[in-house]
């Protein structure tokens, strides 16, 4: 999925608002991985061939500016689209669809505008990707038929692809960077890009072939390193290559480009594992839990392969420093969904002789995240419970382990009777009798995205015109 920094949502007045109207206050609601970052700043060139100017932090000041420029010129197509950025950029994503429109009708054969369009359509809660399409082909139409550099091209059909990413189309993302990538090889954006769609799309006899280009120089692209340990293996004989050495080069560009992102290490330490890269899924997950050592599942999963290779004490002694600390530490939310998994980690190690068991739930749809977290928490506190999880969305994958010595599945989950209409998923019960065993059920369930009530996609802000 193609990166983007949320900022600040605010609401602002209607357009038809004078202009000496006060200005409302800011409806903080902000990604809390971006909260101390600025916006972003664009460096691509914009449909003018120029560069675009800066989205600066003051976002607020500079959407009323925006939006008085729109005002004062309601036929001036670049103002339009300006304004249209900036209602994009703070949330406000039906009035950003209006204001494109209004663009697009003003300068029918401008890329951006018809690129903005088609972001919001896909965001548009009475559209669909569908609609989105439509946009992007007339886009895309404009792109392929541009004069101009071939580093404007390119940069084009960069824009595009990054959206056809983003919306879950990773053929044609592939297909435009292709012709990107013969527009402009010189260009390691636009390679790392191309070999991330290719990978996407599930090619590896395009991704392949450009493994030995990619790999002489610096790869920063954070969705490409994670596609690439997934594809570890088959990537590296695709392009005639050990894995061991692909393994390296990957570690090698995080810890160059990302080497202090705990979160980034943890989910290559994940994906390397399940290509069966135990070595890398190892150095991966002690990194993460070094960088970060109060999270539990970076922990967890590094003491599961500590277990594994042998090192039983090493993974005793790392659990029990998380479990004292977690004492002095607040119990959130997060905390405490793997507190019980680090106890039972304790006893395991120890050498207790337990045996835990799961069950699966499929529930009612929830849509009140204030209860949701209220049940969450009432089903990690009871005796016997060791993880717990049932999230916002339909489907068997509300996930219980317990000690049946203690508790039972029905016990636990007819907490739940008064508040949600749920079904035990019948065999999907089993025992889990060590401490990996444990770890991997724990964390595939926790790593599990939340079923959202409806899709949306994350864009790249676009760039501003002068």
């Amino acid at each position: 999925m193609a990166s983007v920094f949320f900022l600040q949502q605010i609401a602002l007045p209607a357009l038809a608002a004078p202009q000496s109207q006060s200005r409302p206050q800011s409806n903080l609601q902000s990604n809390p991985r971006s909260q101390s970052k600025s916006a972003p700043v664009s460096s691509s060139v914009n449909s003018s061939g120029s560069s675009p100017v800066s989205i600066y932090s003051n976002v607020t000041e500079l959407s009323y500016r925006a939006r008085e420029r729109f005002e004062a010129e309601p036929k001036n197509p670049e103002a339009a689209y300006n304004f249209a950025v900036y209602q994009q950029i703070i949330g406000d994503r039906q009035y950003a669809q209006q204001i494109f429109t209004k663009a697009v009708e003003l300068k029918a054969d401008d890329f951006l505008s018809h690129l903005g369009l088609a972001q919001t359509k896909a965001n548009d809660p009475a559209g669909s990707v569908k609609t989105a399409q439509v946009e992007l082909t007339r886009a895309q139409a404009l792109a392929l038929s541009a004069s101009g550099s071939a580093q404007f091209r390119a940069g084009q059909l960069d824009r595009l692809g990054k959206t056809c990413l983003a919306i879950d189309e990773p053929e044609k993302a592939l297909a435009l960077y292709q012709k990107a990538y013969l527009l402009q090889p010189e260009s390691r954006q636009i390679l790392q890009m191309l070999v991330r769609s290719a990978l996407a799309a599930k090619n590896l006899k395009v991704a392949g072939p450009h493994l030995r280009v990619l790999m002489t120089g610096s790869v920063n692209e954070r969705q490409l390193l994670l596609a690439m340990s997934t594809n570890c293996p088959v990537l590296a004989s695709s392009g005639g290559l050990p894995t061991v050495k692909l393994e390296r080069f990957i570690l090698d560009q995080v810890n160059a480009n990302h080497g202090a992102d705990a979160e980034l290490f943890y989910a290559l330490g994940r994906n390397f594992e399940a290509a069966k890269c135990f070595a890398s899924a190892s150095q991966c997950y002690g990194t993460a839990a070094a960088l970060a050592p109060e999270e539990g599942q970076y922990v967890l999963a590094h003491c599961a392969r500590l277990v594994v290779e042998g090192k039983r004490p090493a993974a005793l002694a790392e659990l029990r420093v998380l479990a004292s600390k977690s004492l002095s530490q607040e119990p959130s939310p997060r905390r405490l969904a793997v507190a019980g998994t680090i106890a039972a980690g304790v006893k395991y190690l120890s050498g207790s002789a337990l045996h835990y068991k799961t069950s699966l739930m499929d529930a009612s749809h929830l849509s009140c995240d204030c209860k949701l977290a209220a049940l969450n928490y009432l089903l990690r506190r009871m005796p016997g419970v060791v993880y717990a999880r049932i999230n916002a969305g339909k489907g068997p994958c509300n996930l219980l382990v317990y000690d049946p010595a203690i508790t039972s599945a029905e016990k636990a989950w007819a907490k739940l009777s008064r508040d949600v209409t749920y079904k035990i998923v019948p065999g999907s019960s089993r025992t889990i009798v060590d401490f990996p065993n444990l770890v991997q059920a724990v964390l595939t369930n926790y790593d599990m995205a939340p079923i959202p009530g409806r899709k949306y996609y994350e864009f790249e802000p676009l760039p501003l015109k002068p």
